[in-house]
């Protein structure tokens, strides 16, 4: 599949689970079968998971980015000896009463990363969207590299390092 975003979402999940920390991750296409009902899907999932899950501390809706005309290493960074996916994460502020909840977490996760691993992060981009940050104060969209710019293998090492990062943010 274009991007393989279910493989990122695994290494991200198993790097947790090494860590102790349990996670939920839904693979269901909700782009299908038309993309433009794909945020309003996930939305839909992601308030039943939350309703039968109430202890939910974190919410990331990964993807990866499809960037169009950027430099060939516009996405690519070096962590740890390891060619990497950069990671941008995005907070969108339509019909959203969390935003600026959700704009304190992805910065506190984005400036942990750089801590860290210096250059891997993006930042953290406001978008005139609704990406679901209403459910939760901890909702983030998370895009790891771009699936042109970057391998799977990038974007799964950045994966690892972002569930190495969120450890501290979650019980």
């Amino acid at each position: 599949t274009v991007g393989d975003v279910v493989k990122v979402g695994k290494a991200f999940v198993a790097e947790l689970s090494s860590l102790g920390i349990n996670a939920i991750h839904d693979q269901t296409i909700h782009d299908q079968p038309r993309y433009s009902e794909a945020f309003i899907n996930s939305e839909k999932k992601a308030t039943e998971l939350l309703e039968s899950n109430p202890d939910i501390q974190v919410v990331l809706d990964i993807h990866r980015d499809g960037l169009q005309d950027k430099p060939d290493d516009y996405t690519k960074a070096r962590a740890n000896d390891m060619d990497v996916a950069k990671i941008l994460f995005v907070v969108g502020d339509k019909d959203n009463e969390r935003l600026e909840e959700n704009i304190r977490f992805a910065e506190r996760i984005s400036e942990a990363l750089e801590r860290q691993y210096p250059g891997v992060t993006r930042g953290v981009r406001v978008f005139k969207s609704d990406y679901s940050g209403e459910l939760h104060p901890n909702s983030i969209m998370v895009l790891i590299g771009d699936w042109r710019g970057n391998t799977v293998d990038e974007a799964m090492a950045s994966a690892r390092l972002l569930a190495r990062v969120l450890e501290p943010f979650v019980e």
